[in-house]
């Protein structure tokens, strides 16, 4: 009962984590959006590129960096982590799978966002999944 407390406390924490790292993802995102477009805008007028060619290219860049279905992947993680930590049958693997799962998830959302507060977030997910 007390480790089955200690893993509860331990998902609301991983709730909260991967909610910050959602709300800074979406403002992260625009900023990179931006910033992407105002230089290949500079880009595109030194060196005469196609215009439309680089709007493309610009939307594969900020696509490539959205993270959002590694967070909806890790909120689904979390939810089966709970409801098997709440049943009376054998955990222990069922738990390290899942473990290795949110691992994988935010380990993904690490190396895509680049961006220092999601990357201090992922720190901590990290250490509260070990």
């Amino acid at each position: 009962e007390n480790l089955k407390k200690d893993l509860m406390s331990r998902l609301v924490t991983l709730g909260k984590l991967v909610q910050n790292i959602a709300e800074e993802s979406e403002k992260n995102l625009k900023t990179i959006h931006t910033k992407l477009l105002e230089k290949v805008k500079k880009l595109s007028e030194a060196a005469g590129a196609d215009p439309d060619r680089l709007a493309r290219e610009v939307a594969f860049l900020a696509e490539r960096s959205d993270i959002s279905e590694e967070l909806v992947r890790f909120k689904s993680h979390l939810e089966l982590f709970e409801k098997t930590v709440l049943k009376a049958d054998e955990l222990g693997k069922k738990l390290d799978f899942i473990l290795q799962e949110l691992n994988r998830e935010v380990n993904t959302m690490g190396s895509k966002a680049g961006d220092f507060n999601i990357a201090k977030q992922v720190i901590e997910i990290k250490s509260e999944i070990e």
